[in-house]
């Protein structure tokens, strides 16, 4: 029955018709013809042909590619300067309607395959549970309305599910939901979204259950370099990247500087209370912070470098730790709709307050992770993407019987409105 269900849900997914497109009154961004666009985020374009808005969207080509974007995400008067263009109107605005208005026609789908795909990992049924994806800076978003919805079916092989030193292999099949409110106004951006999974394995009980992710985020718009966004998430019954189940209740300030046009650095702290209903003495509370390095060239291609402090304050004294981390990721473009991801994660752990016995010198408990990913999303149909995601895991300890290696394979189809 559980292998019956997957593919009847598959065969839903990927039938269910397409709305039709329907034509939208287009004009020139500018008078003058435009060479060069850039985004508020720095990143600039080399433009071939006509740039036209369309209802609030900017569509031109570069390098052979169609691109679509809000025109909210373009700088207008640095895209002007570059372009020797004198601006004495004010920013053009979404294109009205005429006199006699066109017939009513359906509203456009916002839910781009990157973002869903973002979600459910998050919240663990694509890759190592618990490990989420560094967002990229889209060159090319779907037009965004303010609701859209996905579904999604996953299923995952791991090698070492309980991640202990002699490994249980198990095999999972996660179905997930989830909706998104996305606000874009002219004094920010408002993004509320919930995604469920049902997480069911066929040879452990242990991590059978279904799982709930609440977020919600707000970026004002800032003029200059620095950017800020705020983000409230809750977890329920989700892991962590200790691979550990657990409520968590996460509250993150992010500030960004623009260095130059391709480069970003961003600034994060936060608080998350951990709190696990089967073992009360592991809550916690988990304050941290970092800063990342981001870089995205002309080509597409986007590579980030990372650092993280935190401290877990748990009930009991075994559980409390300090840990740091580095992390690199590059992302690379295959095409207009595929993407390739490989990442690598160094943690060191020391928890301060348990002792190994067997230890005369530096007596505290001290681990070391790595951590390994390959990640290959492509979007189909405009409204249906698919990721495959590889993963190592490595834990080497100075206490016998604590470390352990795993490998994770799963594959995901995500079907969006």
């Amino acid at each position: 029955m559980k292998l019956l269900l997957p593919t009847t849900f598959v065969a839903v997914l990927l039938f269910i018709p397409l709305s039709p497109a329907v034509s939208q009154e287009r004009r020139p961004l500018f008078p003058a013809p435009v060479k060069t666009l850039v985004l508020l985020n720095g990143q600039r374009f080399a433009v071939e042909g006509e740039v036209v808005v369309d209802r609030g969207r900017v569509i031109f080509s570069s390098g052979e590619r169609l691109f679509s974007i809000s025109l909210s995400d373009l700088d207008l008067d640095r895209t002007a300067q570059e372009n020797g263009i004198l601006r004495q109107t004010p920013d053009p605005a979404p294109v009205q309607p005429l006199e006699d208005p066109p017939v009513a026609e359906p509203k456009a789908k916002s839910r781009s395959a990157e973002t869903a795909l973002q979600t459910i990992s998050t919240i663990g049924v694509t890759g190592r549970e618990g490990e989420r994806r560094t967002p990229r800076e889209r060159t090319n978003p779907k037009i965004e309305d303010r609701w859209s919805f996905f579904a999604g079916l996953s299923s995952a092989a791991e090698s070492n599910i309980n991640s202990e030193p002699e490994p249980t292999a198990d095999y999972g099949v996660i179905p997930s939901a989830g909706v998104n409110y996305r606000n874009r106004g002219t004094r920010g951006t408002l993004e509320a979204s919930y995604a469920a999974a049902m997480h069911s394995y066929m040879e452990t009980d242990s991590w059978d259950r279904v799982s709930h992710l609440l977020e919600l985020s707000y970026e004002p718009r800032w003029r200059g370099r620095w950017r800020s966004e705020t983000i409230a998430e809750v977890s329920i019954k989700g892991s962590d990247e200790d691979r550990d189940l657990s409520d968590r209740y996460i509250l993150i300030q992010r500030f960004k500087f623009r260095l130059t046009d391709a480069a970003q650095l961003r600034f994060n702290t936060a608080y998350r209370r951990k709190l696990y209903e089967d073992d009360p003495g592991a809550d916690a509370h988990n304050p941290y912070a970092g800063v990342d390095y981001r870089h995205s060239f002309a080509s597409g291609l986007q590579w980030n470098l990372g650092y993280r402090w935190e401290e877990n304050r748990a009930e009991t004294e075994r559980r409390r730790y300090e840990r740091s981390t580095v992390s690199t990721e590059l992302t690379v473009p295959l095409s207009s709709k595929s993407f390739l991801r490989a990442g690598v994660r160094y943690r060191d752990q020391l928890y301060p307050e348990r002792i190994v016995r067997d230890l005369d010198t530096k007596p505290f408990r001290r681990d070391q992770r790595w951590l390994g990913s390959l990640s290959l999303s492509r979007n189909m149909r405009d409204n249906v993407a698919l990721a495959v995601d590889y993963s190592y895991e490595q834990r080497l300890s100075n206490e016998e019987d604590k470390g352990f290696d795993g490998h994770g394979l799963s594959f995901s189809i995500i079907r969006y409105w």
